[in-house]
């Protein structure tokens, strides 16, 4: 008897003799590029099909996964300056085209070589210039495969340095006054660009009361910045974690409580959850999730503090105390219709991802795939909505909830308990990755990389629709009179607001 597999392998080595027979198999291999980080990264195509019509034999191999270029270089900046235009250079890579966007236009050079790019930008008298440098990689195809032809951005210099030219002697930007609305898109500028270097790289950002950016992520602490300069304000938080995962203020701006990463909850630094006494700078600790902290909430009151898991728990603490009040879970392996299922049949557990809290004792949760809500005294689940929602907004004073799913922007009536679609439906309405109520619970605003769209919240019409000027999620002022944007790519983060 002929060992398992032993006939389609000889099958197979036929078929390869054959091809090598007819046409030389020339299998492709990974072209290098001409700059110095080789070739550009492949999209996943099928490749060429080779068919000896002799033999009828058809060989299909995939194109092989290019490597993937190394972001754009760029050449210190003179800074500031009192000339009207300068030379911003880009150095040589596997690219064709940069472009570099600021307050004064957008500018386009072209690659020669070992010389790389270099743009010339026109300056405007005494102006603060934030440079945006995109470079095309270049498209190239070898054997039937297709490299190449995609875009990579960059807002710091080779340095870590964030891309700014003072012109001038400018003005310090002024304190913004106005909350951003529906009309104002062409008013909407960019302020400032905050550079964070190694270990202080963010990942999200929350607003803090006194126009002060506080910004957490990898590296051990919090840091706090004043807006609109994006100077840095006050002493480093420090809290000992490697990763901070979250963060939220209380009501009244007095407490900050924090969450960590990990899996280790037996390591006082991972999936810790902290308060700080802000005036002081003061933390304790409060207790452990039994995995990474995904997300927090306090009680309007401040009383209670909620931290959700990446383990399909919530838990609340009592602020005073410090002791932890009640745990609920989610139950996602009864939603099989619904949520993926692991090789063993068992359902994947879902993140709660944010929390919110109605009263001070109903705690509203969106996991990966449900939305919660319990009262938080006697356990009692109030409210189980199923399905993916990708991110959720609550405004406290009217019970409105606004979420994102992937067909859409929808608002939750508070009578009927119905999800109403805002977005016009149809391949439009898809795309939409963040959503937010105003503060005074008029409009809802939903956002993606390409735009920004307001809709009514009485009549869920839609009242404009603009360019996202970050291109990029952005976190909202409880006033929204400041937009800040998180770059992982370049750890920046950029400080938005309405100008006259």
């Amino acid at each position: 008897m002929q060992p398992t597999g032993y006939k389609s392998i000889w099958q197979a080595g036929l078929l390869l003799a054959v091809c090598i027979w007819l046409t030389g198999c020339n299998l492709p291999v990974t072209p290098r590029g001409g700059g110095p980080t080789g070739s550009p990264p492949l999209p996943p195509e099928a490749g060429p099909t080779i068919t000896p019509a002799t033999y009828g034999v058809t060989l299909t191999y995939p194109c092989p996964q290019a490597t993937q270029e190394l972001p754009p270089r760029v050449d210190p900046l003179t800074s500031p300056t009192d000339q009207l235009s300068q030379v911003v250079h880009i150095q040589p890579g596997y690219y064709d085209e940069a472009v570099v966007e600021t307050e004064s236009g957008s500018f386009t050079g072209t690659f020669n070589g070992s010389e790389g790019a270099g743009v010339e930008v026109k300056l405007l008298p005494n102006t603060i210039h934030h440079l945006k440098v995109t470079v095309h990689v270049r498209l190239s195809s070898y054997g039937g495969c297709t490299y190449g032809g995609y875009s990579m951005t960059v807002f710091t210099d080779l340095q870590g340095q964030p891309l700014v030219i003072i012109q001038g002697k400018p003005a310090a930007p002024a304190a913004v006054t106005q909350p951003f609305g529906p009309g104002d898109f062409d008013r909407l500028k960019l302020l400032s660009r905050i550079s964070l270097t190694d270990p202080q790289r963010a990942w999200s950002a929350l607003f803090a009361p006194g126009d002060i950016l506080l910004t957490f992520g990898f590296g051990q602490g919090v840091r706090r910045w004043q807006a609109p300069a994006g100077q840095p304000a006050g002493e480093l938080l420090l809290n000992g974690e490697s990763m901070t995962t979250s963060a939220v203020l209380s009501a009244d701006g007095a407490w900050l409580a924090t969450g960590s990463g990990g899996s280790d909850a037996a390591d006082e630094n991972q999936t810790s959850v902290r308060l700080w006494d802000l005036k002081t700078g003061q933390a304790r600790l409060l207790g452990h999730q039994p995995s990474t902290v995904e997300s927090l909430a306090f009680s309007p009151d401040s009383t209670l503090l909620a931290s959700g898991g990446n383990d399909n728990t919530v838990l609340v603490w009592d602020v005073a105390s410090g002791k932890q009040v009640a745990k609920f879970e989610g139950d996602v392996a009864k939603m099989a219709d619904d949520v993926a299922k692991m090789a063993d049949g068992s359902s994947l557990i879902q993140g709660m991802r944010q929390l919110f809290w109605a009263d001070n004792a109903t705690l509203i949760a969106r996991g990966d795939a449900v939305i919660y809500s319990w009262k938080v005294p006697t356990g009692e689940r109030l409210l189980e909505l199923g399905g993916e929602y990708q991110n959720m907004d609550f405004y406290q004073p009217a019970g409105l909830l606004a979420v994102v799913r992937e067909d859409g922007v929808y608002l939750r009536d508070p009578a009927s308990g119905k999800l109403l679609l805002l977005s016009e439906g149809g391949e439009s309405s898809r795309g939409y990755t963040q959503v937010a109520i105003s503060p005074e619970g008029k409009v809802v605003a939903a956002l993606n990389q390409q735009k920004i769209t307001f809709w009514y919240t009485d009549t869920h019409t839609m009242v404009a629709s603009g360019k996202n000027p970050a291109g990029a999620p952005l976190v909202f002022s409880p006033d929204w009179r400041y937009l800040a944007q998180v770059n992982w790519d370049d750890h920046t983060v950029s400080l938005w607001g309405v100008q006259p």
